[in-house]
């Protein structure tokens, strides 16, 4: 850090806009001139303040880079192509509302199939670039299920890694945290299941800790609705220790709007006491949203129209809210055709809402006008008498094996029976080789010596037999690769003795094919020599190397096959919901194809048959999506199952079992439908992408572009290690050569993070990857699956900019040459950032042109003087005005800046006022409500001690929680507003 020395120009660190020169430094002060006066100021509150350094073309664009990420501004998305899938716009809209949220606190109820796994990821992506050293701790809590999915989806995608908490890994988690006061890197960001979290072993153990989260995200929020479970209690505890916290599901609604009042609630937001005040709200939401939208697009006549939606507003509740009356005096005082004026009333108008500041719901149908239809095409296949006979004869051996242990008859039999309806072959087979291979339990259908003796003569005969499930297969096969002309297909099935038929069979009919089940690594890392991982099979699959991908249920979940419309369910899982996941992978956002294509196969007299037949044909499992459908089939099917297992019942009442269970679905889907309709949170999606969906189009000329980060990367390289890396086209890929001093830089890297840092593990694990002597292959697009693919938080980004950190703080300068019909005569830009920090903070790129002629400063658009930057070309000898006054431009251009951003920063502070006073309101309004339900579990007589002593102490942490939130509401009650020049350049016409 550069010494502060007499005669040295200096600033504020708090107050960057506050310039001044040293007089004389004495011990631990300094005399200063600053804000004209002779002040003695302690050096520890001083820096020195940026002068100018003039750069080359090449260089300065570079350093503008450097300084955009330094100053991360609000509209600008840092995570914009950081992933390795096709980001769509309305992705991007809960990331929006988080960054706009102080409370950083949102529920995502978007509907299945929009992507909300991937806008958490980049909500995690996006705040983790913010962050100057990352975020420490981020933990996903999910169902148990989920867990792999969510670890599989944030490495593919986002290049995110999260330790799976075992119980064991839980507890040393615990252990470490109560030892160290930290969590160590391995459990600073992992993915835990909320099963494992509420038992009350480790529930009161993380309560008693210290523990904190930066970002805490709850998959399938849904079933953190009730207030009376340990889930609710988990996720309120977690929220409350969180920075910023996300809810998903995509049924926000099961029972009513209460159970929006208890997810908002356990989130840690106020929005009502009760659902009918809820539905109030909302409704006054939307109607101020009309407002919005007429302020923002200002069609004919808006100002008229917008008045009157105002008085509108007032009369129908608004004069009774508190704020009003301030938010009335912001939009009168405001010049709303100011495009920044205007962006801070609309904000105000949002934070003027209950609900949607908190909440994002889209709707597949808003943003996916040309999904595809589905088209089911069933074949119901006749076994042979031989395949009859050997299916009898093995569900006859596990009924007598069921006699003989006491047991339900369903409990042993179904597995096996499932098994022989999927694939006679691959059962007789296995019975022929009197071996049986160790599936998992849930696949498991082992036979004794005498069972496997017993069955050697049918099985020998079904082998004889005509495989008539397989020809049927062929048949479809032929369809849609002839008729439909079809290039790829995926083949589901459960089992994967059948999968390994399948892969013989169709091999010699002479399709090109790959397999993933269960054994098949989940990435390049993990595969043993000759192996290949899911990732790479999928690759292979969207590059269409081969016609048809074997799967098991291990592909129905975390991998995205848009590029293929044809699905084929060999045999059914008892639960739809498995279907859906399968037919998920195809029909989803991106997929071309006018139709996607299911077909499915069952053999008649078989367990599959009758599911088909009695559940699947009633609820149009494949002509729908049954995503909304998701919360009642998961715990009806759950109960049909227990009953089946633990009651052992015959045939025809599994057949009148079936039969009840599909009329509760249809009876609950009808009752949840309704509710839906009754209520105003089905249009609040809509509205939502209509209103906002166009601000992210019109900031993405704002987003740092893979192209500027790569430009960055490579000369930050070039520059500290020469030789280190090579570009292998145009399209942002490079090869990075591995060497002793990239080696070194790397070392010099691990050690600049605390040995507890997350990002200490990641670099440490770049830097074995690329080894000593190797050559690693990088990209800025995520496109190539070859690649290592880097982002702004990838190690090689990180590097770069720590390799910068030396630069000199002066703000960059250069000179250029751009076409003259790009320009009319010599013209200076300047760039800087605006800053506005109160309870909320806002951050703005501001860009002027200043005539070198007539010393008129205009502002310019940023995507005009991007583009000006990007084309200009060093200046030939002769066309550079030496006697330009740089300096004496930059001060007239930062005071004509500042002077356009005040009435930005006055509004900003009216708006500040309505955050705080808004913020007091909801810290006391939210306490109090959890205080009230504590006090009620309190007075109960026959509470258990150790309930008692939860809930006395949860009452002592909010209110300490609740005094410390004040306290930092109070000190963000003002507005600081500052200015930085962060570049100038000074361009010529040709």
């Amino acid at each position: 850090m550069t010494a502060i020395q007499s005669d040295m120009k200096v600033r504020y660190r708090t107050d960057p806009s506050a310039v001044g020169w040293v007089i004389k430094v004495t011990g631990e002060n300094a005399r200063v001139f600053i804000g004209g006066t002779d002040k003695l100021v302690p050096l520890h509150e001083l820096e020195p303040a940026p002068g100018l350094v003039e750069l080359p073309t090449d260089e300065f664009r570079i350093a503008l880079t450097r300084r955009r990420m330094e100053h991360p501004v609000t509209d600008q998305f840092l995570s914009y192509k950081a992933s390795k899938t096709r980001l769509l716009y309305h992705q991007f809209l809960p990331v929006k509302k988080m960054l706009e949220s102080p409370d950083q606190r949102l529920l995502i109820a978007d509907e299945v199939g929009t992507g909300k796994t991937i806008e958490a990821g980049l909500i995690w992506a996006e705040l983790e670039s913010r962050a100057a050293h990352g975020l420490e701790n981020v933990w996903i809590v999910c169902p148990k299920s989920l867990v792999g999915k969510w670890q599989d989806e944030m490495l593919q995608r986002f290049d995110l890694r999260l330790e799976a908490l075992s119980p064991e890994g839980l507890r040393q988690a615990l252990v470490q945290l109560q030892r160290d006061g930290i969590l160590s890197p391995r459990f600073a960001k992992c993915v835990v299941n909320l099963e494992l979290l509420r038992l009350e072993t480790y529930f009161d153990r993380l309560q008693q800790s210290s523990i904190a989260w930066d970002l805490v995200i709850f998959d399938e929020a849904h079933h953190l609705r009730n207030t009376d479970t340990h889930s609710n209690a988990v996720a309120s505890f977690i929220c409350e220790r969180s920075q910023a916290a996300a809810f998903l599901t995509a049924t926000p609604l099961q029972t009513g709007l209460q159970d929006m009042v208890h997810l908002m609630d356990a989130l840690g937001v106020d929005v009502a006491e009760d659902p009918e005040l809820l539905e109030e709200h909302l409704k006054w939401d939307m109607d101020l949203n009309d407002w919005i939208r007429l302020v923002k697009y200002q069609p004919p006549d808006w100002r008229r129209d917008a008045d009157h939606s105002l008085q509108q507003l007032a009369a129908s509740g608004g004069i009774l809210r508190p704020g009003w009356d301030g938010f009335q005096r912001l939009v009168a005082q405001s010049d709303l055709d100011d495009r920044r004026q205007r962006t801070i009333v609309i904000d105000a108008a949002r934070d003027m809402q209950v609900l949607d500041p908190y909440m994002t719901r889209t709707l597949r149908a808003d943003v996916d006008e040309d999904r595809p239809t589905r088209e089911a095409l069933t074949r119901i296949v006749q076994f042979s008498e031989a395949e009859r006979a050997f299916y009898g004869a093995v569900y006859a051996i596990c009924l007598a094996r069921a006699e003989a242990e006491d047991l339900p008859p369903g409990f042993v039999t179904q597995m096996p029976e499932r098994r022989t309806a999927s694939c006679v072959p691959a059962v007789a087979s296995e019975i022929l080789r009197s071996y049986t291979e160790a599936e998992d339990d849930e696949h498991e259908a082992r036979f004794t010596r005498a069972e496997i003796n017993a069955l050697v003569t049918q099985a020998q005969a079904a082998l004889a037999s005509p495989d008539g499930k397989f020809e049927a297969l062929c048949e479809l096969l032929e369809h849609f690769f002839g008729e439909l002309r079809a290039d790829r297909v995926m083949i589901f099935s459960t089992f994967r003795g059948t999968l390994r038929y399948l892969r013989e069979q169709l091999q010699e009919r002479g399709y090109s094919l790959d397999l993933m089940y269960g054994p098949t690594p989940a990435r390049d890392e993990d595969c043993r020599p000759g192996e290949r991982s899911r990732e790479r099979i999928a690759a292979d699959f969207r590059r269409g190397r081969f016609q048809v991908l074997l799967a098991s249920e291990v592909a129905g979940e975390g991998l995205d096959f848009e590029h293929c419309h044809v699905v084929i369910n060999y045999d059914l899982p008892w639960n739809p919901m498995r279907v859906e996941q399968r037919i998920g992978r195809c029909d989803r956002l991106g997929q071309a194809s006018e139709k996607v294509y299911i077909g499915s196969l069952a053999s008649v007299g078989t367990i599959e048959a009758r599911i088909l037949e009695r559940l699947y044909e009633r609820l149009q499992v494949f002509e729908r999506s049954l995503g909304e459908l998701e919360v009642i089939l998961g715990e009806e099917i759950a109960a049909f199952e227990r009953e089946l297992f633990t009651r052992g019942l015959t045939r025809q009442q599994q057949d009148e079992r079936l039969e009840r269970a599909a009329q509760a679905l249809e009876n609950r889907e009808r009752n949840r439908e309704s509710i839906a309709r009754s209520s105003v949170i089905s249009d609040q999606g809509r509205q939502l992408i209509d209103s906002e969906q166009q601000d992210i189009r019109e900031a993405e000329s704002g987003f740092l572009s893979p192209h500027e980060l790569a430009e960055f990367v490579l000369a930050s390289i070039e520059r500290h290690l020469p030789n280190s890396m090579r570009r292998r086209s145009v399209r942002g890929e490079f090869d990075l050569l591995g060497s002793s001093p990239l080696q070194d830089a790397l070392r010099r890297l691990i050690t600049a993070y605390p040995a507890t840092h997350s990002s200490r593990t990641e670099v440490v694990r770049f830097r074995n990857s690329v080894g000593p002597r190797g050559k690693t292959r990088v990209s800025f697009l995520g496109g190539d699956e070859d690649a290592e693919f880097v982002h702004l938080r990838h190690p090689l980004v990180l590097l770069a900019r720590h390799l910068e950190e030396e630069t000199s703080p002066d703000t960059p300068w250069c000179s250029g040459v751009v076409s003259s019909d790009r320009l009319d005569g010599p013209t200076v830009l300047v760039w800087a950032i605006g800053s506005l920090q109160g309870y909320a903070n806002r951050a703005e790129l501001l860009c002027a042109a200043v005539d070198c002629a007539t010393k008129s400063i205009d502002s310019l658009p940023l995507d005009q003087a991007q583009e000006l930057v990007r084309s200009m070309s060093p200046p030939a000898s002769g066309q550079v005005d030496v006697s330009l006054d740089i300096e004496a431009l930059k001060i007239r251009a930062e005071q004509s800046l500042l002077s356009q951003f005040e009435p930005t920063a006055a509004a900003f502070q009216s708006r500040n006022e309505l955050l705080t006073n808004k913020a007091r309101r909801a810290v006391r309004s939210h306490a109090d409500r959890i205080f009230s339900r504590n006090e009620r579990h309190l007075a109960s007589a026959d509470l258990d001690a150790r309930l008692r002593r939860l809930y006395s102490g949860w009452n002592r942490r909010v209110e300490e929680t609740m005094q410390t939130k004040l306290d930092e509401i109070e000190q963000k009650g003002g507005v600081r507003t500052s200015l930085e020049v962060i570049g100038m350049a000074a361009l010529y016409p040709n």
